[in-house]
């Protein structure tokens, strides 16, 4: 069974849990629109947090669901669990941490369990705690990294969970899907397709700086320091990445990415800000709604199946 069977939901597709950007309007729109969206603890505040599961109720269809992204670093997640627990929110995700003291605890409150995994060591850790599924995310995905691509990751977890296994980093096309299926994917990820939709709460410029960006136009920084984080390549990448690789003092490094998040989210700052996005950029070419965008990739699904039905075998 895929995860739209098992969730109840149209299609298996999850929006991922982006730092303040999965948000409520967001979420809702995916969850409407066939999928499932997720509310993000990311960045946020609890008020915050609280904020945005109101917007997501008043947007969300009748019948409709969405989940929670639960991002396990966070100084005050605990209270944000149980808002969580207390909403009887039916899935979450559950990432950037230790889940071991987590699973269980939402497991006796109902909810459907998701770690997000970055190997099949975490995939079979996560299953021997009882989470109902796994996420895998490779490097080129946007944000925080794993060491490894989605394409050689997903086969290894596949093979060593009997759990479903959702797959993430790099998804942007109908046919990417079908890719994900065939290699035993229950579902797919997507975090970057949606950063230029309607709904997206991020400013204009940010969302003209991804349908502008190529595939290649991402950097990487944070590797010197255990943290890699992928993001659109800019001003403050670039001198990140100089002032590393010249040995700068932390603090002079720091200086240049502190609250480039927020810059580029809440500001619009494109030079200076963090567009946290992976490589999926290089299929954003316009921006339109979330629904639209769901059924691009349902219709680019659909062909790419048709069409590889139609081939002769590829192997003799």
């Amino acid at each position: 069974m895929n995860i739209a069977e098992i969730l109840g939901i149209k299609y298996p597709v999850i929006q991922g849990g982006m730092a303040r950007i999965a948000r409520g309007k967001l979420a809702a729109a995916v969850s409407n629109a066939g999928g499932l969206g997720l509310v993000g603890t990311g960045g946020f505040t609890v008020d915050e947090f609280k904020k945005e599961l109101e917007i997501a109720d008043q947007n969300i269809e009748e019948g409709k669901f969405y989940g929670i992204n639960i991002v396990l670093m966070e100084a005050d997640i605990e209270e944000k669990i149980q808002i969580a627990i207390e909403k009887k929110i039916k899935v979450v995700t559950i990432a950037a941490g230790n889940p071991a003291p987590f699973v269980q605890r939402f497991k006796d409150a109902g909810v459907y369990v998701i770690c997000v995994v970055g190997n099949s060591k975490m995939a079979q850790k996560c299953e021997t705690l009882g989470a109902d599924a796994v996420v895998i995310e490779g490097l080129e995905a946007g944000g925080h990294l794993s060491k490894a691509t989605t394409m050689g990751s997903l086969l290894p977890v596949v093979k060593s969970v009997s759990i479903p296994v959702i797959s993430a980093g790099g998804y942007g096309h109908g046919s990417q899907i079908l890719a994900a299926q065939v290699m035993g994917a229950a579902g797919v990820q997507l975090g970057s397709r949606w950063l230029a939709a309607d709904e997206t709460p991020v400013p204009d410029s940010f969302k003209e700086a991804i349908v502008n960006a190529k595939e290649y136009e991402t950097d990487i920084t944070g590797e010197a320091q255990g943290h890699p984080l992928r993001q659109v390549s800019n001003h403050m990448t670039k001198e990140y990445l100089r002032l590393t690789k010249e040995g700068a003092p932390h603090e002079e490094i720091r200086k240049v990415y502190k609250g480039s998040l927020e810059k580029a989210v809440n500001d619009g700052d494109v030079d200076n800000g963090s567009l946290m996005a992976g490589i999926t950029i290089g299929l954003v070419n316009q921006r339109e709604s979330v629904a639209q965008i769901m059924e691009t990739l349902i219709e680019e699904y659909k062909e790419a199946k048709k069409e590889l039905e139609a081939q002769k075998d590829f192997l003799f």
